[in-house]
């Protein structure tokens, strides 16, 4: 399992598991997310991706709901994509090693850099685990 979470401000967050995108997903595509540092249009793609894959409904449904709406007083919604770098990191060691290796080769002790300040994760999945990212931060109320 691949921890993801997508979240359309003033709506809802959803967390998925975002390991069928890397199953398909190629090794520009998750370099690109690497770079993006787990975050931005290409964890968009990844969410997009698992939804044509698994046909997850509520995430569709968050995401036609972000994209048919803006944003408080009418600006431009931003909802936020992240993927969990560690799990992804892990997923490719196993599954892909010669995925894995071209990132680590690429990308050095980068590669698990990632958007900390904007995640907010969903529970660990082991109430013992604290290496699963969580926003230290008080998010804004929406109206």
């Amino acid at each position: 399992m691949i921890r993801a979470y997508f979240n359309a401000p003033g709506y809802r967050a959803v967390r998925f598991d975002a390991s069928p995108w890397f199953e398909m997903a190629g090794l520009n595509d998750i370099r690109r997310l690497v770079d993006k540092k787990w975050s931005g249009k290409p964890a968009e793609k990844a969410a997009k991706g698992v939804i044509e894959f698994d046909g997850y409904t509520e995430l569709y449904d968050t995401l036609v709901w972000a994209r048919t709406h803006d944003g408080i007083d009418g600006a431009p919604l931003e909802p936020e994509y992240h993927i969990d770098p560690a799990d992804g990191l892990a997923w490719l060691a196993y599954n892909r090693p010669e995925v894995h290796e071209a990132i680590l080769t690429e990308f050095g002790g980068d590669v698990a850099a990632c958007e900390r300040s904007k995640a907010d994760w969903a529970d660990p999945r082991d109430p013992d685990e604290t290496t699963y990212l969580r926003c230290t931060e008080e998010r804004p109320a929406y109206r």
